[in-house]
Parts: C-alpha cells; sequence; structure tokens
C-alpha cells in the first residue's frame, strides 16, 4: 500500500509541476515581444544591434529603409553574399550587411550618386527586373533616384522630381517616407508621412507612378494619381508590397502598427476615378512589448522601415529619436547604454509572419459561420 500511495504522490507532484512550468511558459511567451496578425501571436524572434560588438563608430545612422536581398536574381547579382540593405538617413549611404549574433557581422556601405554632407534619405525599393535601387529624398530635395551598381559603386540613371500631394511643400522635412515597388505592372508606390503638427494637417498620402523598363534600366516613367489615405491612419513611414498575396504593408510609426491594406491591385487603383475601395479591407497589426538584443523593453519604437523575404520573414528597423538627455530612446527600467546613448538603430525579425497574414487575410474574406 505504501509503494502505492507513493507512486499517486508522486504521480500528483509531477501534475502540479506540469501546470507550473505551462503557466510559466504562457507567461514568458506572452510577455515576449509579438506583432498581433489577426487571432494569432507572432512573437519577436530575434533583434540585432545594427553595429559590430564593439565598434560603435561604424554604426548604420537613423536607417530608414530596408530590402531583404532575394537568393536569386538581379539584385543578389549585385550584392552577392549579401542579405539585407538599408539606408542611411542622414549619411546618405546604401549599406550592404549581413546578421550575426545580436550584432553585424558583415557591411559595406556605398554613397549615393550626387551625395552631399546635408542629404536626407527616407525610404529604399528594388526594381526587381534591373537589380536598379530606388531611395527617397526629402529636405535638401523633393526627389526619388533610381540608381544602379556599376562595378565602382553606385551611379544615377533616373531622377524624378515627384508631384507633390495637396498640402505638401518641396524642400521640406516632410515629404516621401516610404517606397514599394509592385512587380507586376512596374509600378512604383510612394508614401507621404504626413505630419499631425502641421498648420493645416498634413495628411498622409500615397502617389502611384508608372515606370518603364528596357532591358537592364528605367528608360521613362508617368505620374498616375496621388491617394489621401483615411484618417485611421496616423503616419506612413515605410512601405512593403506583396505581389503574391497583392497586399500593401504600411507602417504607422506614430501608432506602433503595421496596417495590411489588401486587394491593393496598383494598375487599377491608379486608372478608377475613386480608389478608396481598397481601405474596406486593412487588417490593423500592433506591436507589443518589443525588446532590444539585451532582452530589455525600451522606448520609443520609431518604426522606419519594412520588409518580407522570400520565406515570409517580417523584418523592421528604427531610426532612432534622438534626444540630447536620452529620454526618447533608452530601456524602459534602466539607464541607457553605450548603444543607445550612440543611438544605435535595431532590427527586428518576425518568423511566421507571411503565414499568418495569408491566413488571416483569408479568414477576413471567409469567416466561418455561425
Amino acid at each position: 500500500m505504501a509503494k502505492g500511495f507513493l507512486s499517486k504522490r508522486f504521480v500528483f507532484y509531477l501534475s502540479l509541476l506540469g501546470m507550473a512550468l505551462t503557466v510559466l511558459s504562457s507567461y514568458f511567451a506572452h510577455s515576449a515581444g509579438y506583432i498581433q496578425v489577426g487571432a494569432e501571436r507572432i512573437s519577436q524572434s530575434a533583434s540585432w544591434w545594427l553595429a559590430p560588438p564593439n565598434e560603435l563608430a561604424v554604426a548604420q545612422d537613423q536607417v530608414s529603409g530596408v530590402i531583404a536581398i532575394p537568393g536569386r536574381g538581379a539584385l543578389a547579382d549585385v550584392f552577392p553574399g549579401f542579405g539585407f540593405l538599408s539606408i542611411g538617413d542622414d549619411s546618405g549611404q546604401v549599406f550592404a550587411f549581413n546578421l550575426g549574433n545580436g550584432y553585424l557581422n558583415q557591411m559595406k556601405a556605398h554613397r549615393i550618386p550626387q551625395w552631399t554632407l546635408d542629404l536626407d534619405l527616407e525610404a529604399i525599393a528594388v526594381i526587381p527586373p534591373t537589380g536598379e535601387l530606388v531611395v527617397s529624398l526629402e529636405g535638401r530635395d523633393t526627389a526619388v533616384s533610381v540608381i544602379k551598381f556599376n562595378g565602382m559603386g553606385l551611379g544615377l540613371d533616373e531622377k524624378i522630381a515627384l508631384e507633390l500631394p495637396p498640402g505638401y511643400r518641396r524642400f521640406s522635412n516632410v515629404g516621401p517616407e516610404g517606397l514599394a515597388y509592385d512587380g507586376k505592372g512596374d509600378y512604383l508606390i510612394v508614401a507621404w508621412e504626413g505630419a499631425v503638427d502641421a498648420q493645416p494637417r498634413l495628411r498622409p498620402y500615397l502617389s502611384i507612378y508608372k515606370f518603364f523598363l528596357g532591358e537592364s534600366e528605367v528608360t521613362s516613367y508617368k505620374f498616375l494619381k496621388h491617394i489621401e489615405l483615411p484618417t485611421r491612419f496616423k503616419s506612413a513611414s515605410g512601405l512593403h508590397y506583396s505581389p503574391e498575396l497583392e497586399t500593401l504593408l504600411l507602417l504607422d510609426r506614430n501608432a506602433d502598427t503595421l496596417y495590411a491594406i489588401a486587394s491593393f491591385i496598383t494598375g487599377d487603383l491608379a486608372r478608377l476615378p475613386n480608389p478608396q475601395y481598397c481601405f474596406k479591407n486593412v487588417l490593423r497589426m500592433e506591436f507589443s512589448g518589443i525588446t532590444d538584443p539585451n532582452g530589455r523593453e525600451f522606448r520609443y519604437y520609431s518604426f522606419e522601415g519594412v520588409t518580407l523575404d522570400e520565406n515570409g520573414t517580417l523584418y523592421l528597423v528604427t531610426d532612432p529619436w534622438r534626444s540630447k538627455d536620452y529620454s526618447t530612446y533608452r530601456p524602459l527600467n534602466e539607464e541607457p547604454d553605450d548603444f543607445y546613448k550612440s543611438f544605435v538603430p535595431q532590427m527586428f525579425e518576425f518568423k511566421g509572419f507571411g503565414s499568418a497574414l495569408t491566413w488571416a487575410l483569408f479568414s477576413y474574406y471567409f469567416p466561418e459561420d455561425d
């Protein structure tokens, strides 16, 4: 009997231990940073400082856009051996880089054509058939430049003075903050960030341009349309277009939110007199509890670039909000270390995002019967 009693007690305590472990694992799973995609939470799977571990002087600066380089294609041929491209807001450089354990482990910087000290770069996109890059400028200029790698560095193919949406001014610090390229019809989508403190207030806009391509370069372009974003969008700080899902991802840094605008068929929207119908199918995805590479929550996220790789993994980069007293970019419960004091940008990864987004959009269009 004693032996049976002990075995039952052992089973009882084992079950208690299992329950405790379940509660603890649930707690830690929910305390990790995540993005809410429909009914599913996609946890943050990694984060990196965009600097080598002991070389803050060569950190990427004020990163305002990012691209995942595919394994094949013209862009992979231009930047062999690298996994990502980003753009430096203040330095006027495009960074080709790889990531290690919480830090950069390889990087090469390229100055963009017509470089000056006061360049203000805000976004980057790729034209897949040609491998050319598109970058946007504000402040000193209000334009996009189409650039290509010529073996020695980046050369200028085309510079486009952008058509201004209502209320925007040329040579302003409020301008083209996001870029995406729809390769199905060769359309460039430009996001204008908006400004809540402007008088009058500036609404975020999307602009659509048609590109005409030769064998290896853009031969001409045509402006087609401005589309005003609804009031639910506080800002537009980054774009990514998924041709497979016909969905535009729009990053709103003022709300720590990523929007998926479904049924975004660029060519159709450009031809319609009222394209606002596309905003009826919008999935709002909020970020919460995001942690730095040392596992600390921090303020403020200031997400400015978004991209998806071929596996559907989501990546975001920050453009740290600078302040002299380090109040706007710091760990929540600690004094800022040298990475925060140097305003080193961060990059974040969310594996499984693509499949979760696909399912969320499918569930949105085809809800289960009650």
